[in-house]
């Protein structure tokens, strides 16, 4: 029959162990993202860049300066922590000198930028609904850079009622919707090694203690 001692011996050392493994996790996942910032970055600015050869692990950045609007937020103990907005690619049809978009992929803002996030958006909507000429797109930008992440389940089905209510059919969706997101994630990498290097200090001393306790 165990102990109460037996039995804290037993959860000092299984914290240990959690703890331990734990580290390797945090240490792996931080090489990785470490290494893939090492790549040097897409400039989803550029004009001649193909949306469709975009792929989640790519190293990008971009100056965010075209918002069709928000799609999802989340929130944490009632206060909301993030939102989801979804980016638009330009292109222009050089015969009518009119602007369409033939990309579309989501950006997460984190809560210190939501104010310049809807300034954007509120620009875009008033320069493509603009028929006099004086409206003006670009007078905000938002510099992201990061590893481009595949949606949720969450994040693609409220993307795309974003997008069917925003006129999109579903065959426009399919042709250029990309279910990817970009976040200002640039040193994610280092703060997984940093947490990964305080757990595998702090296991095996748990665990040890853990070993030696009677």
């Amino acid at each position: 029959m165990f102990t109460i001692r037996s039995e804290h011996r037993i959860v000092t050392i299984f914290r240990g162990a959690v703890l331990t493994i734990a580290a390797i996790v945090f240490l792996v996942m931080g090489v990785i993202n470490c290494y893939r910032m090492t790549t040097p970055a897409i400039d989803l600015n550029d004009p001649d860049l193909d949306w469709d050869t975009l792929k989640a692990g790519q190293h990008v950045e971009m100056d965010v300066d075209f918002i069709m609007g928000e799609y999802m937020y989340t929130t944490e103990d009632g206060s909301e922590r993030s939102r989801d907005y979804m980016l638009g690619h330009l292109d222009v049809n050089e015969s009518t000198g009119r602007y369409y978009i033939d990309g579309m992929l989501g950006f997460k803002v984190t809560s210190g930028y939501f104010d310049k996030a809807d300034i954007i958006s509120d620009n875009c909507y008033r320069w493509w609904s603009d028929t006099t000429g004086e409206a003006r797109r670009n007078t905000e930008t938002i510099h992201v850079e990061g590893i481009l992440s595949n949606m949720n389940k969450d994040q693609k089905k409220y993307s795309a009622e974003f997008m069917t209510k925003a006129g999109f059919s579903n065959s426009d969706q399919d042709k250029y919707f990309h279910p990817l997101y970009i976040a200002n994630n640039a040193n994610m990498g280092k703060a997984f090694l940093a947490v990964g290097v305080i757990f595998i200090i702090a296991g095996p001393l748990v665990l040890l203690y853990g070993i030696k306790k009677r």
